[in-house]
């Protein structure tokens, strides 16, 4: 699958249906061997480094995302221009699904680290869904997991400072990167930040 005319320039390579066991689990699961044929040509792989700005808020809305590999940060700019951490994200996450429909994605997404990922155009995501009902389901329970963890981690209240977050990859703090780790408290990074 190769990028389209006005398409990011993106890395992209056919799509094995054996080899992303994230696609195979939530997208190929119920569907006939026409079907998974048909998706086939529908997906793309694509690589991406560090620092890469796999879409920005405001960007047309086209495609869902699955991550398979590394690290994103999810983000939204305010009126000021001032950055706020939405998510970090890792392998099994569905970036794009909550825009479909949208004109343009309501955050924005880079990379933390070297980072693969399947791509599929929302018209596709669309059609599988209504190609094969048991997909709806498997990708309803997926972002419904994706929603109750971003539920736990906005309502821990931090109340202990000495207390692990539970997040890695890098935050930027009044424009400057710091790396945090899964170990680390709020403590660990107010002595990082000062």
């Amino acid at each position: 699958v190769g990028a389209l005319a006005g398409e990011p320039a993106l890395p992209t390579a056919s799509y094995n249906s054996n080899n992303c066991e994230y696609c195979e689990a939530k997208l190929y699961a119920g569907l006939s061997g026409r079907q998974v044929k048909e998706l086939d040509g529908r997906l793309g792989l694509c690589r991406s480094e560090p620092r890469h700005m796999l879409f920005r808020a405001g960007d047309p809305s086209k495609y869902l995302y699955v991550v398979r590999e590394g690290q994103l940060k999810l983000t939204r700019t305010d009126i000021d221009g001032h950055e706020h951490l939405l998510n970090l994200v890792g392998p099994g996450y569905f970036l794009g699904f909550d825009d479909i429909g949208n004109a343009s994605y309501s955050y924005s997404a880079e990379t933390l680290t070297s980072t693969v990922f399947c791509r599929i155009r929302h018209d596709d995501i669309v059609w599988l869904l209504t190609e094969a009902p048991q997909v709806s389901l498997n990708i309803l329970l997926a972002v419904n997991e994706q929603l109750a963890q971003a539920r736990s981690l906005s309502s821990r209240s931090f109340a202990d400072s000495d207390e692990a977050l539970g997040l890695a990859g890098e935050i930027v703090v009044n424009g400057t990167g710091i790396e945090v780790q899964a170990g680390d408290s709020l403590f660990d990074l107010r002595d990082r930040i000062n």
